[in-house]
């Protein structure tokens, strides 16, 4: 079959991944000698997303960019992280970018905890290379990153506010992070360290619990809370 008779659909397609791939290799060029590489762009619903690596020590991490409707626009935002990232150090500062929509360990201070207040909390399909997952989302007060609660700071957040999310917004929540093992990797992961519903904070505006849950996970919330800071990513 020739050029010609192939469907308009196939041809579209065609031409996509052929932006795509261009737009690939002009983004991971602008960003050699950075910690960040771009792993690929995919598209979904009509909107593309891209899927970054950074990598620090001896560790990498992925991170989904929020959609963007054209590919001018999500190559712009990723363009615009050059000056945060050609420095020797890269700085925290690199991700209060718009390209990273979700809260992630490597945006908090490591040495201090910090304590946000929780504006909502929702269900919502995050999208991924490999389709979508629904996941809880949790926004806050201070900040505008989402924050998508894995199984461990759920139970300790249901620990300490009750298994009722509807109550959960004006919560004052206490975080850090933990290093943890995934897989043959030693990663930095954000911990739930306590919380406290509105109206029911001590004197000090620490969250008093109970104290972590029983499951083998949660024992990484025991111990002497570090100061905790006024919900800055060390800016």
């Amino acid at each position: 079959m020739g050029r010609c008779d192939m469907p308009e659909e196939r041809i579209d397609e065609h031409l996509e991944a052929t932006d795509i791939a261009l737009m690939e290799a002009e983004i991971n060029a602008a960003l050699e000698g950075t910690p960040l590489l771009l792993d690929h762009i995919f598209n979904y619903r009509s909107e593309y997303y891209a899927v970054l690596i950074y990598r620090v020590n001896q560790y990498q991490k992925g991170f989904n960019s929020p959609p963007y409707q054209f590919l001018s626009d999500l190559r712009q935002a990723v363009i615009d992280l050059l000056p945060l990232v050609i420095q020797e150090d890269i700085d925290v500062n690199i991700f209060s970018s718009d390209i990273f929509e979700y809260l992630a360990a490597e945006m908090l201070p490591k040495d201090k905890n910090i304590s946000m207040t929780i504006k909502s909390v929702y269900q919502d399909d995050v999208a991924g290379p490999r389709g979508t997952q629904t996941k809880v989302i949790i926004t806050f007060v201070e900040r505008p990153k989402k924050f998508i609660l894995n199984k461990t700071n759920a139970r300790q957040l249901a620990a300490a506010l009750g298994p009722e999310t509807d109550h959960w917004k004006g919560a004052s929540v206490v975080m850090g992070v933990e290093m943890v093992k995934v897989g043959r990797e030693t990663v930095p992961s954000i911990r739930v360290r306590n919380a406290t519903l509105a109206g029911s904070r001590n004197g000090n505006g620490i969250a008093k619990t109970d104290g972590p849950t029983k499951d083998p996970q949660d024992a990484l919330f025991g111990g002497t809370e570090q100061p905790v800071s006024d919900g800055t990513y060390s800016d």
